[in-house]
This record gives structure tokens, sequence and C-alpha cells, in this order.
């Protein structure tokens, strides 16, 4: 059996089905991505102590 030219142009069937993996893989990143920007925490470290929380910054009034 002959192998294929790897670098003769795809037919159109070829080229139809090999946007299939690629759409998927663009979908699972983006749901992935979307995913973990709205499940992030903030963080934020008070540099006058050694304290450091997962949350967002205390009000605190300035006097």
């Amino acid at each position: 059996m002959p192998l294929r030219n790897p670098f003769a142009p795809l037919s159109t069937s070829a080229r139809r089905w090999a946007k299939v993996p690629a759409g998927a893989l663009a979908l699972t990143m983006f749901t992935l991505g979307a995913g973990l920007t709205a499940t992030a925490l903030p963080a934020y470290g008070d540099v006058t102590t050694n304290g450091y929380t997962i949350s967002a910054p205390a009000e605190r009034s300035v006097r």
C-alpha cells in the first residue's frame, strides 16, 4: 500500500474532520479558563505584619 504524500493538499472531508479536535480543544480551554477565573479567590498580603490571608483586604478607617 503506497504511503500518502504529506505535502499533498487534504481533501475537503479530511479538512472538515481535522477541525473537530481543534474546536473541541478550543472549547475545553475556554471552559477551563472561565471556570478558573470564576472560582479564583483574591489574595491579599498585609506588609505590616507577617500574616497572609486568602481574602479581600479588610476595610480600615483612616484617622
